[in-house]
């Protein structure tokens, strides 16, 4: 399969001609270079099945870059194609409306031409020219300057997604100008921290820009352990940031927790006002942004929007060992932050994003290749020192209140405890919903909506609530991985069930993967099985009181590990659950079959 990047610009007035300009690319993303490339245009009437009113076919030559271009209606090969009625493309009465532009392709004479989709021209090109503004909503994934339309305006093909997007492109003696992009954005955080609008290296929103083993300051292609600066050639014999003594040099030790100035690639590389954000920074990132997943020319990535409705577009990226060969990714990116994975110092902690909204802190070995997307601190905070407090992201806790409250569900007249986590609103209990959904006695149903009762037992509902299946929760519902869900399913009016992604804020809220948030949404501790869930002194901090319901089927599991549902599905057989492990402080991800009994906490809607 070809895919065509396409430009398309108009000049002043009802166009006479129109530019068109793309790369051309195969399946590998590689560019056809020295290509013959015939191209069909053709535009209808009323619609994309309407009357087919001009059709040109148009002959041109790749560069060595795969690049082509040329003018629609100049240098034309044939016009009449296509069934259509051949009115000169000149006397075109744009101003009528409801026309549509298809744009084919062909690489090979006696192949057939392959359609790069439609896009409806709002109200001609005489709109994309004049003052008239364009609306959003008759141009597909068109982003555009509604207040200002001028010259320039551009239509772009994104021939990963196979849509039209809008550009707005000035062209001048110099060729293209992009935009003046701003250095960092303030998105309205708690902290104030002011974000990067590109990542280190790059010159773009949608750039990568360089990878850097974590705590080196110069970009490099090869990644491995015997080349990373801070250790003796392996992974076990660290130099600096190592806070336990079988993994450093000789039993080197020291506590260096966060990347100092001189080892942060940020500051080095941009000034003493730029740093690499900390997990606690990323965390609140997450925690307090709206996340869209978009594209932005070519490039997928996800949009962080912040609170006062500023946003940064942080474009996928891989994560590099060893020279292996780049290969692209389109649905998930590795960041670097500052900080130590304290649990293990070979590692640090990492911002991992996939397509479908999760957002978390992992830890990875120091010596792997990530991009970095840096923050910005004014020099009147101290150069350096704004948002770097809290350490591991437990030393500020103290002050930090979870508001608590009670909620009766009117359809049986059960009463819940609740708690707000940041901005979330849960039940501090397991529902306990019977309606008309009957009781399971075995585990293999994931049809049918089915209860349990924790570890078969009747007396233990109230204390516990119910366990239940995936179709059971969901009562009818379709799969959703959007934040918030969406999804009432059998919640009460007002509260619906959490997707993978509110889990995934809630977990962050409290410090991440590796902040300790199991232990802090765990309660009664006389109920667990001992272990470093119940050992932590961040126990039960915010009153969520998760308690081990386990499930039915595995006697084990009864006293040692809570299981919770959302409904954001892996794929037709597994659903992702949320898992407290008495062997764990920390909250854990997994996939299980739709007719595992499981727990079920409501989230407040809005």
């Amino acid at each position: 399969m070809i895919i065509v990047s396409a430009v398309a610009a108009f000049s002043q007035g009802v166009p006479q001609t129109v530019n068109f300009s793309a790369t051309v690319r195969d399946s590998d993303n590689v560019p056809l270079a020295n290509r013959t490339v015939t191209v069909r245009v053709t535009f209808y009437e009323g619609g994309q099945n309407g009357t087919p009113v001009y059709c040109a076919i148009h002959q041109t030559t790749t560069n060595e870059n795969g690049f082509m271009s040329f003018m629609i209606n100049r240098n034309v090969l044939a016009c009449g194609c296509n069934g259509s009625t051949n009115v000169p493309f000149e006397e075109i009465p744009w101003q009528n409306g409801n026309y549509w532009m298809q744009v084919e392709y062909q690489t090979d004479i006696a192949g057939d031409f392959i359609s790069l989709g439609f896009v409806e021209i709002a109200s001609g090109f005489y709109a994309f020219t004049s003052n008239y503004a364009i609306t959003a909503q008759k141009l597909p994934n068109f982003e555009v300057d509604i207040e200002n339309p001028q010259d320039g305006d551009v239509l772009v093909y994104n021939g990963r997604t196979g849509k039209w997007e809008a550009r707005h492109i000035n062209f001048g003696d110099g060729g293209v100008q992009p935009p003046e992009i701003p250095a960092y954005i303030d998105l309205g955080l708690p902290s104030g921290t002011l974000w990067a609008t590109c990542n280190l290296g790059a010159e773009t929103p949608e750039g990568y820009g360089d990878y850097f083993a974590w705590g080196e300051t110069t970009a490099k292609s090869v990644f491995d352990w015997s080349i990373y600066d801070y250790c003796n050639g392996t992974y076990n014999t660290l130099t600096k940031y190592c806070s336990m003594s079988q993994y450093g040099n000789n039993g080197f030790t020291d506590t260096l927790t966060v990347l100092e100035p001189s080892d942060d690639a940020a500051t080095v590389n941009l000034g003493e006002n730029w740093r690499m954000p900390t997990a606690e920074e990323f965390n609140e990132l997450i925690s307090n942004c709206t996340h869209q997943w978009t594209s932005i020319n070519y490039t997928n990535g996800m949009y962080f929007i912040g609170p006062n409705g500023n946003k940064i577009f942080i474009p996928i990226s891989d994560i590099r060992y060893d020279d292996s060969e780049y290969t692209p990714l389109f649905d998930e990116a590795y960041y670097w932050t500052s900080s130590l994975y304290t649990e293990d110092p070979r590692g640090a902690i990492y911002m991992y994003y996939y397509s479908d909204a999760t957002c978390e802190l992992r830890g990875v070995g120091r010596a792997y290749g990530m991009v970095i997307r840096p923050v910005y601190v004014p020099s009147q905070n101290g150069g350096g020192d704004t948002g770097e407090g809290g350490g591991g992201g437990d030393t500020g806790n103290d002050t930090i209140t979870y508001p608590q409250g009670s909620f009766t569900d009117t359809r049986d007249g059960n009463t819940y405890a609740t708690v707000t986590i940041g901005q979330q609103t849960w039940m501090a209990e397991n529902l306990r919903y019977e309606g008309s959904i009957p009781l399971g006695y075995s585990s293999d149903d994931d049809t049918n909506p089915l209860r349990y009762y924790p570890n078969n037992s009747s007396s233990n509902v109230q204390l516990y609530g119910y366990l239940y299946n995936w179709p059971a929760i969901m009562n009818g519902a379709e799969s959703s991985s959007t934040s918030p869900s969406g999804v009432q399913g059998i919640c009460p009016d007002g509260w619906h069930v959490p997707s993978y992604g509110e889990w995934s804020r809630l977990n962050n809220t409290l410090g991440g993967t590796y902040g300790n948030a199991g232990s802090k949404l765990a309660g009664r501790a006389d109920l667990w099985a001992d272990g470093l869930l119940t050992s932590s002194g961040n126990f039960g901090e915010t009153n969520f009181n998760a308690l081990p319901a386990g499930d039915p089927y595995n006697e084990y599991s009864f006293g040692h590990y809570a299981f919770f549902w959302c409904t954001t599905m892996y794929d037709n057989e597994e659903i992702y659950c949320i898992w407290l492990s008495t062997s764990s402080p920390n909250m854990t991800y997994e996939r299980f079959n739709l007719s595992n009994p499981f727990s079920l906490r409501c989230v407040r809607d809005n």
